[in-house]
């Protein structure tokens, strides 16, 4: 069984901020490229490709891929993981990337939900500051109108969020048995299989410009997933959970920077918030002294 390493708050952060950075780059590029090849071959290139530059890696760890044991939890994560980008691809082709982001980063919301259930721990009701501050900065960032219920894609980038809590979870479960290059390795193994069959019954050609796309976004799912772990190897995902909303952050700003988008008022407030909802959190939870499996 592998031990984690000294608890890290700060490295933690770092880990998780940097994983959305790349999260939100491998939607950007993923909305570009599923027009011109269809959301299954999108989650096979990103298997195999992320398969392919893991294995370096794994490779000089052989002894814990050769040992690793946690089989259930790890197919458990896997199968989240498939279902949760799945969920993702098919929302930003129906509605906003914006949207899709605030839906999926819900999943702090769902954490401690499903730490409940799932592992029984109480969580402190004081943390709840930090992460409804942090919720509330999306809804600035956002301004969601009335109907966006009834958008196509909603239920779906929702559904991702769900997903999303319960593979941060099972990755921090996975951390504390298992070495980081060994999780990622099966991982990837497994999310390469289980895509395979669907890319071979919707096989499209890619062109240049869209293998470009697939590259630039399996590379990144590739950073995504070691951040992940990473992060949740150094600190628990209710600790540094509402970090997640970095993701809506980086949407706003790179559509400023990068399309000219207009940034009003509100959406700077909500930016602060967001911010301000995870250094609550973490102060809340150092001051608290909060235990968990978590």
């Amino acid at each position: 069984m592998a031990a984690l390493p000294q608890a890290s708050l700060k490295r933690g952060s770092i880990y998780l901020l940097v994983a959305w950075l790349f999260g939100t780059s491998m939607a950007i590029f993923a909305k570009q490229v599923e027009p011109l090849t269809g959301v299954w071959m999108i989650l096979f290139f990103q298997g195999l490709i992320s398969f392919m530059l893991n294995l370096t890696c794994a490779f000089k760890k052989k002894e814990t891929v050769a040992s690793f044991h946690s089989w259930k939890l790890l197919i458990f994560r896997t199968i989240s993981g498939f279902i949760s980008f799945l969920c993702i691809f098919v929302a930003v082709s129906k509605t906003s990337l914006m949207n899709v982001l605030l839906l999926d980063n819900t999943a702090p919301i769902f954490i401690p939900i499903v730490a409940f259930f799932w592992l029984k721990t109480k969580i402190p009701k004081a943390m709840w500051l930090g992460i409804l501050t942090g919720f509330a900065g999306i809804l600035c960032i956002l301004q969601p109108s009335n109907d966006i219920l009834k958008q196509h894609g909603i239920l779906l980038a929702l559904l991702a969020g769900v997903f999303m809590a319960l593979i941060q979870i099972a990755i921090r479960l996975l951390a504390s048995k298992e070495g980081a290059f060994a999780i990622l390795f099966y991982y990837f193994l497994f999310y390469t299989l289980i895509a395979s069959p669907f890319a071979i019954c919707f096989w499209k050609l890619p062109s240049l410009y869209a293998f470009w796309l697939l590259v630039g976004s399996s590379v990144c799912s590739f950073g995504m997933q070691i951040c992940f772990v990473k992060a949740f190897t150094y600190a628990r995902p209710v600790e540094i959970g509402p970090l997640n909303y970095s993701a809506v952050v980086y949407s706003y700003l790179g559509g400023w920077i990068l399309w000219g988008q207009n940034v009003s008022f509100i959406g700077l407030v909500g930016v602060c918030l967001v911010i301000i909802g995870g250094i609550l959190t973490i102060y809340i939870d150092k001051k608290n002294h909060f235990k968990s499996k978590l």
